[in-house]
């Protein structure tokens, strides 16, 4: 939901970047979903190599929205930071932190989305926004 909100404020990207964030991070929410759903409940050994492509989607997505966010200016500098921080303390994280594969790579992402929830309830929508780009 949270990406969707994302999404629907920002209108569709302002750049490659961007755009290719949100497409990377939805696509490893959908294999996150999938592969959950198999690996737990259905126990398919192969939804597990599903988590796990999922979460190197998930990594790429975070950074690349970051990095575009943070070029066009679309939410604080701090915000950000947070994100591309995500994707680099995911391979420390999920070695030294928690050991577990994939939840010890996705809790910089956890800690990631808590500060973009942090910016969309504390200023009611005040993202940037793209501008329309119908004349």
């Amino acid at each position: 939901m949270s990406l969707y909100a994302l999404r629907k404020l920002r209108g569709g990207g302002s750049e490659a970047l961007e755009r290719w964030g949100f497409r990377l991070s939805l696509v490893g929410m959908w294999l996150a979903v999938i592969g959950v759903f198999t690996d737990y409940w259905v126990t398919v050994p192969s939804g597990f190599l599903l988590v796990l492509v999922a979460t190197a989607f998930l990594v790429a997505g975070f950074v690349l929205l970051g990095v575009g966010w943070r070029r066009v200016g679309a939410v604080p500098g701090w915000a950000t930071l947070v994100m591309i921080g995500a994707g680099v303390g995911a391979i420390p994280g999920m070695f030294f932190v928690l050991f577990h594969l994939p939840n010890g790579a996705l809790l910089t992402c956890h800690i990631a989305w808590i500060s973009l929830g942090y910016i969309l309830w504390s200023r009611r929508g005040s993202l940037a926004r793209q501008p329309s780009r119908v004349s």
